[in-house]
């Protein structure tokens, strides 16, 4: 995600409140949209998607996402202009 506000919505009271709940490791999303048929994640036994489920069939693109937002962090920072100077001379 390259949003500019991404801190700030994670920041939100609201925000924060839902996804405390699903910091627990026995929270089960039983949206009703899910299925079994179709969602790779679906977990049968607890009738909708786990934490567990989740990360073992998403853990790779999570991984791979994560990399890339330290690479774009990386580029960030390595383009920085410690000294604030417009040219990019730094002295």
């Amino acid at each position: 995600m390259k949003s500019k506000k991404l801190q700030q919505w994670l920041k939100d009271e609201p925000l924060q409140e839902h996804l405390s709940a699903m910091s627990s490791m026995d929270y089960v999303d039983r949206d009703p949209t899910f299925c079994h048929n179709i969602d790779e994640d679906y977990d049968i036994r607890y009738g909708g998607v786990t934490r567990t489920s989740f990360n073992v069939c998403y853990f790779d693109w999570i991984q791979y996402c994560n990399q890339q937002r330290e690479q774009v962090r990386m580029i960030i920072i390595d383009n920085s202009d410690p000294y604030g100077d417009d040219d990019g001379g730094g002295y």
